[in-house]
């Protein structure tokens, strides 16, 4: 969503979705865990992550059918990490629940602080349909394209 307060700026809000899968390995001491001897594991996640950012667009040029603009936003991200049974698998006759010492698989819940920057910005189109590219940083990713549609 966005409302255009005078011919270069613009404010909007920015929310969006996002799951994802995580990947680390792990080194065990055996001083610190009931394993017989020092090895190594997979310790998978997953997360959700779900964000709102009110922004702010600024329009460098712009004609009936080119805009070339940057954008900021800055706003908050609710983010679920947990693991599964099936990600807690550890190499030989251990669980990972003997590994780590705990029956709980690992959950976390949180909100965070979401940004993006939009350095380079183009939309080729009309106020009612355009397609867009843009440059950035933040929670929409290095790069984001796709198409507008106005209301």
């Amino acid at each position: 969503y966005a409302y255009r307060l005078s011919n270069l700026i613009k404010v909007g809000v920015f929310a969006g979705y996002t799951y994802g899968k995580d990947c680390s390995d792990k080194d065990l001491n055996p001083n610190q865990t009931n394993m017989p001897k020092y090895q190594s594991y997979s310790l998978r996640t997953r997360s959700n992550l779900v964000y709102l950012m009110p922004s702010v667009r600024f329009d460098w040029y712009r004609n009936t059918i080119f805009r070339f603009y940057s954008n900021v936003a800055l706003g908050a991200a609710y983010v679920n990490t947990y693991g599964t049974k099936e990600d807690w698998q550890a190499p030989g006759p251990y669980s990972m629940y003997q590994i780590v010492g705990e029956e709980k698989l690992p959950s976390e819940n949180k909100v965070a602080f979401a940004y993006h920057a939009s350095i380079i910005g183009t939309e080729l189109g009309t106020q009612g349909f355009s397609a867009f590219f843009e440059m950035g940083a933040g929670f929409r990713g290095m790069f984001s394209f796709g198409l507008r549609a106005g209301f």
